[in-house]
């Protein structure tokens, strides 16, 4: 019935030569509507978020059509597709992100030392990264966006960025790469205060120091992390990166006390992550769910020296 009634308004729209004009209308609406949801990404509670955005894609993706469409606004649609680059990410429609990300630019033409370029680029390393893995675009999209947010003085791109391109380092098993990459990125956050930038950054580095084997070190970090992420509960999400962090960051922080012979830790944390998250993070569970990294750990005696420097 709906669709019916869509392809019968629209064949009068059409009839009337309003057809264009309200389209356009519906592409300038559908822009301003996701402006509104990438600022709000960050602090609305995640479920409402997905939900109350997530109805729109439907229209998202209508308004994209016809603004690349040859009798569309291909200005309008880069504007769209930069307003819309990370609910994509946010929403888990990653092939969205890239496919529209890719046509918005290129028809960028002259604006391409602007923020949605940078924008753009950075939803598509982002996308490229998380549904295809450590390609060579991956990283040549973030590290492009990188240096524009660096020459716009977009601090929220540049640690996005450099977020990305610490976890590009990771999976490519490029450890030593990555510890740095997190320690510029612990810097920049030292600047910036938007409830998420200074646990992510105990969040890299932790992780960086686990994979190399540094267990004392990584569990400091990922300590702070997990207690930054717990004060600043609902004041900052991280799922315009496609995931929360918090259950990771737990997940490491188990392994660690593991390695270093605190199993009791993990008990005691995992029972006031119990009380106090709202994602009751099981610690046993995410032992299992992230193990596999220790395919990527050097051969080497992880537990007595690092247990005695926790101490």
């Amino acid at each position: 019935m709906l669709d019916t009634t869509r392809a019968c308004a629209f064949d009068k729209l059409a009839a009337s030569g309003e057809l264009e004009r309200v389209r356009r209308l519906h592409a300038e609406a559908m822009r301003d509507v996701f402006r509104q949801a990438d600022a709000e990404v960050a602090t609305e509670a995640t479920d409402e978020w997905r939900e109350k955005y997530g109805r729109q894609v439907e229209n998202l993706r209508s308004a994209l059509d016809w603004a690349f469409s040859p009798g569309g606004d291909a200005t309008l649609g880069v504007a769209l597709a930069a307003a819309a680059t990370n609910s994509w990410i946010a929403l888990a429609r990653l092939s969205e992100c890239w496919y529209w990300g890719a046509r918005a630019i290129a028809k960028l033409g002259t604006a391409e030392r602007t923020h949605d370029n940078m924008v753009l680029r950075c939803g598509v390393g982002l996308a490229l990264l998380l549904s295809k893995g450590p390609t060579p675009q991956a990283y040549d999209s973030l590290a492009e966006a990188r240096a524009l947010a660096e020459s716009l003085h977009d601090t929220t791109c540049q640690l996005r960025a450099i977020y990305g391109l610490w976890l590009l380092a990771i999976r490519a098993a490029k450890f030593r790469e990555s510890l740095a990459i997190g320690r510029q990125y612990a810097v920049l956050a030292e600047t910036f205060w938007d409830g998420v930038a200074s646990p992510m950054a105990g969040h890299m580095l932790g992780i960086s120091r686990f994979c190399l084997g540094e267990n004392a070190s990584a569990a400091v970090d990922l300590e702070q992390a997990s207690a930054m992420y717990a004060a600043s509960a609902g004041s900052g999400d991280a799922i315009h990166l496609g995931v929360d962090l918090r259950p990771i960051t737990l997940c490491y922080q188990a392994i660690t006390y593991w390695l270093l012979g605190f199993a009791e830790k993990i008990i005691t944390d995992r029972s006031a992550s119990d009380r106090g998250s709202p994602y009751r993070q099981s610690s046993g569970i995410a032992v299992h769910s992230a193990w596999p990294v220790q395919q990527y750990r050097p051969c080497e005696d992880w537990c007595s020296g690092d247990r005695r420097a926790l101490h």
